[in-house]
């Protein structure tokens, strides 16, 4: 119960942690101090304004509005039109009492500039005019985006953000906007016009759009980089199903991102363009759905995945079927059912957490910036206050959030992998010496006798120089040197007196059976293995078997065992001989020197020869007895 409220309280911490600062972005964007100036009745007065100082401005205040009109600056000149009121920007048509957004109207502001102002390059950036609009700058035609018309079969609409530039060259410029609204809900001007030198609107465009590109550029990298981990890995949906949603969200970046990131809607047609948009964000939705119940798949209802498949279906047909202007005024019921189904995602990940589930913190936290910035926003677009869209800061925040959870799940993975990798190893070398001890058993060789072996190659071939792995290769490799006895029949391998020519000859065949067991993995500790059963009883002098080899052509793991399996031979108790004394050992070993073993390789044994009796003091078998009692005290050797 403790452990409940406590996973409560940091929850609660978490949701204020994430509410806070959003509530300081509302509060900071929707309740911002007026500009030092507004237009009034028409007029934006600049002449004490700095630009320089102050930097850019929003055009904000009373333009002139004269609806169900279009007027150019000749047409104006000519006193053509009758103001019908004052529209305070920014606000839609819809907005207007007596208006909506169906129709068309030209839009009229007059600047003054200061006079040390005049010569300067301006700008002027427009948010995005819903229908087709034309504007003019001090009497110049300057950007048309589509066909402005007085029917709806006249307009073409086409909407983008655009940057204007001119230079003032008297105090008094006008700026003329035309529009003509017949296929969105909203009409007007979706925002404020921004003024300000040329530098300044430029760096503002290219900040927002670098924050487009790197957003878009990252969740286009986490799209690509999780589908190519459903393709080595399809058994897991989650990825292939995070991968979509971050593609749709890549595709509705660039369709609602500014000028240089939106180019896509230019090339296709308003009604597709706006089309994708609408179907790429219930795609969206619904793969991010898909993705949670594939990472929780306890917690989502197979009724309720199933409710928001065929609602996603409907709705996508309805987009494809029904022009934008009415499928457009639809917006409010499609956002309802993606509310609906955020909010019972959110609900379902909050139980996944309170009852201990992995990963359940971060993934609230990043649904719940993500669902909250999805909220702002589409108060946003709809005008019930001005303000920043955020989408962008809940698109980075679910992708970091997927790249933590993803990050953890392998590392957890990866230990995991390692733990199986280290039981698997000492399964292996457990298989690997059961097998050799099973091979020496069989000739009633003494029970530690193939560890003992193992140790002292081991040891021998770390004072060689060799690396501790390469030496860790040669222990493993060496157990198995006598693994060919497998095939040589017990009469043979037991038999307590002197062998014949003949059953000598059979006995010699074990390093090459042994050779053909293992010769065929391509496994480094097999081969080293398959190496050593065929070359331990190589001799220096060229004299041993099977293949007479001599001195250095013998292969090192070969003369390392040669010294290690005749050390251990000579000092154990075997069917046919006792075991000898230490004194005896040392001698044999001095007198073989150059002519059975490696002379470099009987000076180290001898060296620290101490070493290796502390080995067989570990290993010790019960048939030794008789041989401790017999060992004298090591001698010590120089170099």
């Amino acid at each position: 119960m403790t452990g409940r409220l406590s996973k409560y309280m940091i929850l609660c911490m978490c949701v204020l942690i994430i509410i806070a600062p959003l509530i300081y972005l509302l509060h900071n964007h929707t309740q911002r101090q007026a500009p030092s100036i507004s237009a009034i009745n028409g007029t934006l007065d600049l002449r004490h304004w700095s630009f320089s100082a102050d930097g850019p401005l929003d055009m904000t205040g009373q333009w002139e509005l004269y609806w169900q009109q279009l007027i150019d600056p000749y047409g104006f000149r000519q006193h053509q039109g009758e103001l019908t009121r004052f529209t305070t920007q920014p606000k839609l048509w819809n907005d207007e009492e007596g208006l909506n957004n169906v129709g068309y109207a030209t839009m009229r502001l007059h600047l003054f500039f200061h006079e040390s102002d005049l010569g300067k390059q301006f700008a002027l950036s427009f948010p995005r005019i819903f229908g087709a609009s034309q504007i003019w700058i001090g009497g110049e035609y300057k950007i048309s985006n589509g066909v402005v018309g007085l029917y709806k079969h006249q307009v073409k609409p086409l909407e983008r953000m655009d940057t204007i530039l001119f230079t003032p060259t008297r105090p008094y410029v006008e700026v003329v906007v035309q529009a003509s609204n017949f296929h969105h809900r909203k009409g007007g001007i979706d925002g404020a016009v921004k003024l300000g030198l040329e530098p300044d609107i430029q760096s503002i465009t290219l900040k927002q759009m670098l924050i487009e590109v790197i957003v878009a550029g990252g969740v286009l990298l986490s799209a690509i980089y999780h589908l190519l981990l459903y393709i080595m890995r399809r058994a897991d949906y989650s990825h292939l199903y995070f991968s979509l949603f971050s593609f749709c969200i890549v595709v509705t970046v660039s369709f609602t991102g500014t000028k240089p990131i939106n180019l896509v809607t230019e090339m296709l047609s308003y009604q597709l363009g706006y089309k994708l948009e609408y179907i790429h964000l219930f795609g969206s939705a619904l793969f991010l759905f898909l993705f949670y119940n594939e990472m929780y798949p306890s917690r989502i209802h197979r009724s309720a995945l199933r409710v928001l498949k065929w609602l996603t279906a409907a709705s996508i047909i309805l987009i494809l079927a029904t022009p934008v202007s009415l499928f457009g005024f639809l917006a409010f019921l499609f956002y309802a059912i993606l509310i609906s189904f955020s909010v019972y995602l959110m609900i379902q990940l909050l139980r996944s957490y309170i009852q201990g589930e992995s990963h359940g913190l971060i993934t609230f936290i990043t649904l719940a910036i993500f669902f909250a910035t999805f909220i702002h926003d589409i108060f946003t677009k709809n005008f019930y206050f001005q303000s920043y869209e955020l989408h962008l800061t809940g698109v980075a925040s679910i992708v970091l959030g997927q790249s933590l959870i993803l990050a953890f799940r392998f590392s957890q993975m990866h230990s995991k992998v390692e733990s199986l990798l280290l039981e698997v190893n000492e399964n292996q070398k457990e298989i690997i010496f059961t097998l050799s001890e099973v091979a020496e058993k069989r000739s009633q060789e003494t029970g530690y006798h193939v560890k003992r072996v193992a140790e002292y190659s081991k040891l021998l071939a770390l004072k060689y120089g060799l690396p501790e792995k390469e030496a860790e290769t040669v222990r493993l490799a060496s157990s198995m040197h006598d693994i060919g006895k497998l095939a040589i029949p017990d009469t043979i391998l037991n038999k307590p007196g002197k062998l014949t020519t003949e059953e000598y000859s059979l006995m010699q065949t074990h390093v090459l059976e042994g050779y053909g067991m293992l010769k065929h993995s391509n496994r480094e500790v097999m081969k080293a293995a398959a190496t050593i059963a065929l070359t331990h009883h190589e001799k220096y002098d060229g004299t041993g078997y099977p293949k007479q080899l001599k001195g250095k052509d013998i292969p090192l793991y070969g003369r390392i065992v040669a010294v290690a399996d005749v050390f251990d031979a000579l000092g154990s108790d075997r069917v046919y001989k006792q075991a000898w004394g230490l004194q005896q050992i040392i001698d044999y070993f001095e007198e073989q020197k150059g002519r059975h073993f490696d002379p470099e390789l009987v000076d180290l044994f001898l060296r620290h020869l101490s070493d290796f009796l502390a080995i067989r003091d570990r290993y010790i078998d019960t048939l030794q007895g008789e041989f401790e009692m017999r060992r004298s005290r090591p001698l010590e050797r120089k170099a």
